[in-house]
């Protein structure tokens, strides 16, 4: 076979420069694996000396997947290859230039080519592992979730589904007095401030679809219980079927909470039950040993109303696979913060869709003259935009934190990418919600952090649940990478060897009372997923007393409705322990205190990690006091590097295709 041939004739140069990418670690065993099944899906042998681009251009395809970017600009591949292209010209590798490669990518068997309009020149589209549509290639699955998703976005965005007639005068002073009731002027908002939680629900009650994004405080949940009284007030349903959802199961618990918080301050006679907020993999119905779910196109889910919370987290294929679930009547609100990092996967859509408008919270003329009558908020107004720009509204005031606080002031100086006015708040004297330590011993940190820990493993080894989870929402230490130093397995480690020699744990078995772990791989029979957290503790008696330390112990977690729920440890997924975690695993948290551990980047990997959006999602996560340990060095390249994945989606959402 001349697979066989690629695989064990060393003189074949496609083989040759896939292999030396893949020693050189430039691409994945995967990516290797995939670009030399490219070049033997022709089924005929190559010329030995020549290279097979398209092969090459497919592995590198696939070895993008792995950082995350839905496909490549073939325009633009020495930007996002700059190693790659660094080992080409060193090995004297002639590269064809652009508009080379996109004619052998036009006319080639093994690629599905698009135009603008839509039309493609191949026969039997499923069996062509590449597709092209512009200049962007793309892994066919992968193109067929950003179409899909964008099909359903372009749906919901142009449907006008009012919950009252906008044509009837009563109808609107209705709406206008209720948004006044759930809205009265604040004496938050300045003179002529416009109040965008009001324009948000007003936007959610014209538009089945509303896209709510904004910063730490700045209200989306009271934003929601508000929307949610309104709509069910509007429908004429008997029974308004209302699902709550988020990527992960603690961002579930949060969301849960939150609204019980918010259902509280609602108008008397306000009755809104939605059910508990569940994972969306719950929600849609995991399929074992599958990548499908029970819910799609041919059995969409039974709901009127869907929240789904966290939507920064949530990545292509999943977003995609949730919006095919949908039924076409529902209407949709996605909560998030664009700021905050993307999914741990593929893709960026929340980033990507708020990207279309280079100003937020503009509208069309039809729309700002309808939620001005609405709102009495002077909005503005632009011919041309795209169409989904008048679902989107971002919140703008934070109600956590002022003027006079550092982690508000200092949120906003990452955002605006300048180091320099970031060390400027850190160093400021009036912010004592803030510490910046450029230097720290580890001694230094366990020191300042011991007697919480004292507190925490005195309530474990008594088996208090409440209190154990309630301590660990009061403190967390995060790192920005796993390995070095200042990395997560390091500060872990650490820290375990100070409990133990203080007495606090029983090193000599692994699951003592009192250690915390995290979920790393999903186990949906047990409804245990990654970046849930339990805790090691002494069985408690059903009657809720508390057990002592020779009872049996299992790894309690709190599920998304709040309820305890335990394990033994033989029963769980692949776990850790989690004295300090990534920044990436705290998103869907917040802590009263953060520590942040930030080292300056050494390796090619590490500069490549830190970026703007982690730096933001570390701060974000503390609700009262941030510390944070960094040189300069480290700040200046975190503010300068963004995170930008590459995707289609944002050009269809322009283009409106």
């Amino acid at each position: 076979m001349v697979l066989n041939q690629l695989l064990f004739n060393r003189d074949n140069a496609t083989f040759q420069c896939l292999d030396t990418l893949y020693q050189k670690g430039q691409m994945r065993a995967i990516d290797k694996a995939f670009g030399v099944f490219l070049a033997d899906t022709l089924g005929l042998e190559p010329a030995p000396s020549q290279l097979d681009w398209v092969a090459l251009l497919g592995a590198l395809t696939s070895q993008q997947l792995g950082q995350q970017h839905t496909c490549v600009d073939i325009r633009l591949l020495s930007q996002m290859l700059p190693n790659v292209w660094s080992y080409f010209s060193a090995s004297d590798i002639h590269v064809p230039d652009t508009g080379e490669l996109l004619a052998l990518l036009h006319n080639d068997p093994r690629v599905r080519v698009f135009s603008d309009e839509g039309n493609d020149n191949n026969e039997a589209p499923l069996a062509i592992p590449l597709v092209l549509e512009g200049d962007l290639l793309y892994l066919h699955k992968y193109w067929a979730y950003e179409t899909q998703l964008m099909s359903r976005l372009a749906f919901f965005a142009q449907q006008e589904t009012y919950i009252a007639n906008v044509d009837q005068p009563t109808s609107m002073q209705g709406l206008h007095h209720d948004l006044q009731a759930l809205f009265p002027r604040s004496n938050t908002l300045e003179q002529g401030e416009t109040d965008w939680q009001k324009v948000a629900v007003a936007v959610a009650a014209v538009k089945p679809f509303c896209i709510i994004t904004g910063g730490p405080g700045t209200g989306k949940t009271t934003t929601v219980a508000k929307l949610l009284w309104l709509l069910t007030k509007y429908t004429n349903k008997d029974e308004l079927v209302v699902k709550l959802a988020a990527p992960t199961g603690k961002a579930a618990a949060r969301l849960n909470e939150s609204l019980r918080d918010a259902t509280n301050k609602l108008p008397e006679g306000a009755n809104i039950a939605p059910d508990e907020c569940t994972t969306i993999h719950r929600l849609l119905g995991v399929k074992r040993h599958s990548a499908q779910f029970h819910h799609d196109e041919n059995n969409p889910l039974k709901l009127d109303i869907l929240i789904v919370d966290e939507a920064s987290m949530i990545d292509l294929p999943l977003l995609s696979k949730l919006f095919q679930a949908i039924p076409d009547h529902a209407r949709v609100i996605l909560l998030g913060d664009n700021n905050q990092l993307a999914s741990v996967e593929v893709g960026s859509v929340l980033g990507d869709i708020c990207s279309t408008m280079p100003q937020v919270n503009v509208f069309s003329p039809t729309m700002s003259k309808l939620l001005t009558q609405l709102t009495d908020n002077a909005l503005t107004s632009e011919l041309n935009l795209p169409a989904i720009a008048n679902n989107l509204v971002h919140l703008r005031k934070s109600y956590r934190f002022d003027e006079q606080s550092g982690i508000g002031q200092l949120a906003k100086a990452i955002n605006s990418g300048q180091g320099g006015l970031c060390m400027d708040v850190l160093r400021h004297p009036q912010f004592a919600d803030l510490e910046w330590h450029q230097y720290m011993q580890h001694s230094t940190l366990i020191d300042a952090v011991s007697e919480h820990w004292q507190h925490y493993f005195q309530a474990a080894n008594q088996g208090q649940a409440k209190v154990v989870f309630h301590l660990l929402s009061q403190l967390q230490v995060l790192c920005m990478q796993r390995a070095g130093p200042w990395g997560i397995e390091a500060i872990n480690a650490l820290f375990e060897q100070h409990f133990s020699r203080q007495g606090l744990i029983n090193a000599r078995t692994e699951y003592y009372a009192g250690r915390p772990i995290m979920i790393v791989e999903n186990d949906h029979r047990l409804g245990l997923y990654n970046g849930d957290i339990g805790v090691v503790l002494p069985n408690q008696s059903t009657s809720g007393e508390q057990s002592d330390a020779n009872a049996l112990l299992r790894v309690w977690f709190v599920g998304e409705d709040g309820k305890f729920t335990h394990f033994l440890s033989g029963q769980l997924p692949k776990h850790e322990t989690v004295y300090a975690m990534t920044t990436h695993k705290s998103q869907g948290s917040e802590f009263k205190r953060v520590i942040l551990c930030m080292p300056s980047p050494e390796t090619e990997a590490q500069r490549s990690l830190l970026s703007r959006e982690l730096f933001y999602t570390g701060v974000t996560r503390a609700k009262q006091s941030f510390v944070l340990i960094s040189e300069p060095s480290a700040i200046h390249h975190a503010v300068k590097q963004r995170c930008i994945r590459a995707s289609g989606l944002a050009e269809r959402l322009r283009q409106g295709r």
